[in-house]
């Protein structure tokens, strides 16, 4: 288990690692190659995935903002954890900031919490924020729109529901920059 989660976190950490081989240096271009950067930037994505530990699809919406190299998200989406034979409807909230590295096709990695409001049968529970860890990327497709590509991870906890809730997850969304 432990060789997992250092997997797992060699993976988020990647591309800040790696943000020292690639720096962006004037001296290295002319002005006509240089692209033109805004300070602040805004992208709305739509994405959909999988959660490998629990079995579960994930879907959702992502609202990321730029301000120079560091990026914040709000995520907002739901999935469902099978539990004694019925699949439980869980609605998540998750906020993340990090660095990002890249102008047309972008890495970032970033870490933040997420809580979960979840649906078993009549009775709602909820969840406090818990740590999570992703790192993934976008693909520029078009002036405006790109393909993003998410792998994110959940430091597993307990609740009184379930007796462990983790999650690994790999989600792939469509996004139009703004």
């Amino acid at each position: 288990m432990k060789k997992c989660l250092l997997f797992i976190v060699a993976l988020i950490l990647a591309p800040i690692m790696s943000m020292a081989q690639f720096p962006y240096s004037d001296e290295q271009t002319s002005d006509y190659e240089k692209p033109s950067f805004k300070v602040v930037k805004g992208s709305f994505i739509v994405h959909s995935g999988y959660n490998f530990f629990q079995n579960t699809a994930l879907a959702g919406v992502d609202l990321c903002c730029n301000i120079g190299y560091i990026q914040g998200n709000l995520d907002v989406g739901w999935s469902y954890i099978p539990y004694h034979n019925e699949k439980n409807h869980f609605y998540y909230v998750s906020l993340s900031a990090g660095p990002i590295i890249g102008r047309k096709h972008k890495l970032y990695a970033q870490i933040g919490g997420i809580s979960w409001v979840g649906f078993c049968g009549e009775n709602v529970h909820t969840n406090s924020w818990h740590a999570k860890l992703k790192t993934g990327g976008d693909i520029c497709l078009g002036r405006n729109i790109f393909l993003n590509l998410e792998l994110g991870y959940i430091i597993p906890y307990k609740n009184d529901v379930f007796q462990t809730a983790e999650m690994l997850s790999l989600r792939l969304g469509l996004g139009f920059r703004f």
